[in-house]
């Protein structure tokens, strides 16, 4: 009797064990991460400020301004970090300060260039959010170099050119905001042959920074 009863409490006190953990809530597991994308077609915008390097033309020296750039570019993603894209845009600058053989005036004009680049970019992700891009490209610019005045004397004096060869090398930094879009921001720089107005070759950097958009 003694091993039964013995038995019995054992059993018993078994089934109040179950039915207390069964009580229990239990924590659901944590949601997988979600796949990185596996590529696809994305839409990129960049603005920012362009230092054009000093050019010379018929004995004189331009030192440029400040300028702007805008550009766009439609891409393809393979999914490993390569990419392919067709970019083009605008870059101006709005004046500069002229030299000859010793003489200074500020040159008062717009120097426009309108670029269109093959490039080929290549993205390493740090970490889930951030990433850095290295590419590069080559293509045509079209050019135009209105001078409106020198020294305060109008001048009326407009070259433009056909379209010619044109190159760059770009680098930066991408934030994934969501997982369609990132942030960027970055340095370039650019090269046209005789894209300013035809007068002499344009070469410079550019700082920018801007979205991408994947679709």
């Amino acid at each position: 009797m003694k091993i039964v009863r013995n038995s019995l409490l054992a059993l018993a006190s078994l089934t109040l064990a179950a039915s207390s953990f069964a009580g229990t809530p239990v924590s659901p597991p944590p949601a997988p991460l979600e796949p990185a994308p596996a590529g696809g077609l994305y839409f990129s915008l960049n603005g920012g400020a362009v230092w054009l390097d000093d050019v010379g033309a018929y004995g004189a020296n331009l030192e440029f301004d400040t300028g702007f750039s805008i550009l766009g570019a439609v891409g393809y993603s393979f999914g490993n970090g390569l990419a392919v894209e067709l970019e083009s845009g605008y870059i101006g600058v709005d004046g500069a300060e002229g030299s000859y053989r010793g003489l200074h005036a500020d040159v008062d004009g717009e120097f426009r260039q309108v670029p269109i680049f093959a490039n080929v970019v290549y993205t390493i992700d740090l970490t889930d959010r951030l990433g850095v891009y290295i590419g590069g490209g080559a293509g045509l610019v079209w050019s135009e170099a209105e001078i409106d005045s020198v020294g305060g004397f109008n001048t009326d004096f407009t070259s433009s050119d056909e379209w010619n060869f044109a190159a760059q090398a770009k680098a930066g930094l991408t934030f994934k905001v969501t997982e369609a879009a990132s942030l960027n921001v970055g340095y370039r720089y650019y090269y046209g042959q005789d894209a300013v107005g035809g007068l002499d070759d344009a070469q410079g950097s550019v700082l920018e920074g801007g979205i991408t958009i994947r679709f």
